[in-house]
C-alpha cells in the first residue's frame, strides 16, 4: 500500500495493507508520527473487531466478514461523498426555479 493521501484509505485498508505500511514507516522510509498513530489505532480496531466477530460468528471466517464490512463502508463513504451533495444541489436548484417562477408571476400581474 502506498502512503495514504487521506484517512479514508486507512479506514478501508485491509490488515495486511496496514501492516505493510507500518513496516515501511518503521523502517525509516517515512517519518510521520500522526500517520504512525493512525495506523496503530486502525490495527487495534481491526484486531478488536476480529476478536468480536470470531466470538459471535464462529462458523464464518473472520476475513470474509471484515471484507464485507470494508465493502459496506466504502459504499457508505461513496454515498455520502457523491449522492448526498448531488441531492442537496438538486433541492437548491428546485427552490431557485420555484422562486423564479413565483417572482415572475408576481411581477407580471
Amino acid at each position: 500500500m502506498k502512503k495514504p493521501g487521506d484517512m479514508e484509505s486507512l479506514l478501508i485498508a485491509s490488515t495486511e495493507e496496514l501492516q505493510s505500511l507500518q513496516r515501511r514507516i518503521g523502517s525509516g522510509e517515512d517519518d510521520d508520527p500522526g500517520l504512525r498513530s493512525a495506523i496503530a489505532m486502525c490495527l487495534a480496531a481491526h484486531s478488536a473487531l476480529r476478536d468480536s466477530l470470531a466470538s459471535t460468528q464462529p462458523g464464518e471466517p473472520t476475513e470474509v466478514i471484515l471484507a464485507r464490512h470494508r465493502r459496506r463502508w466504502r459504499g457508505r463513504l461513496f454515498q455520502w461523498a457523491v449522492f448526498v451533495p448531488l441531492i442537496l444541489i438538486g433541492i437548491v436548484l428546485l427552490g431557485v426555479v420555484i422562486f423564479t417562477l413565483v417572482t415572475s408571476f408576481i411581477w407580471r400581474g
